[in-house]
């Protein structure tokens, strides 16, 4: 056989190319797999409520409840609720529960406590929560808290 009568299974720059195009094909259907299955996962919504505890001799305690609503359970993930007000203490102003399996509704709530200092009721206290999980997509939440109850996104 001759130089010019290879099979082209014989031709380096043939089979290079093929591999070449077979891993971009792979790695790209590898990144649009990916993102079909985070975008096909439920998001689960955070819910509030919240109490005000007014202490005799000492600032004030805000207590809220987080629960979500998701059609099942969330695994592997982090609750996250930050604050910027002055009106909560440094130490406060950021809150994080990790769990590996949280189950949906009220019945299974987690209450954070944030502890108030120079607290006044006409001014508000905005509350930012993230919720992720491994299967589910993230949430992203913004709440209010003004005096003694909600300003938004109340839940009874």
């Amino acid at each position: 056989m001759s130089q010019s009568e290879k099979s082209w299974y014989q031709n380096g720059d043939t089979v290079f190319s093929i591999v070449v195009v077979a891993a971009l094909a792979s790695f790209f259907g590898w990144i649009f797999w990916q993102h079909n299955e985070q975008e096909s996962r439920p998001v689960a919504f955070t819910l509030l409520t919240g109490r005000l505890e007014l202490a005799l001799l000492a600032e004030p305690t805000l207590h809220i409840s987080v629960w979500h609503q998701f059609p099942g359970t969330l695994r592997n993930g982090a609750l996250t609720i930050t604050t910027d007000s002055s009106m909560v203490e440094k130490r406060d102003q950021f809150k994080i529960h990790s769990f590996e399996a949280w189950d949906p509704n009220r019945d299974a709530h987690i209450e954070l406590t944030f502890q108030m200092q120079d607290f006044d009721s006409l001014k508000e206290i905005p509350l930012t929560v993230r919720l992720e999980g491994k299967n589910s997509r993230p949430y992203e939440g913004t709440f209010v808290w003004l005096g003694n109850d909600w300003k938004s996104n109340p839940v009874e």
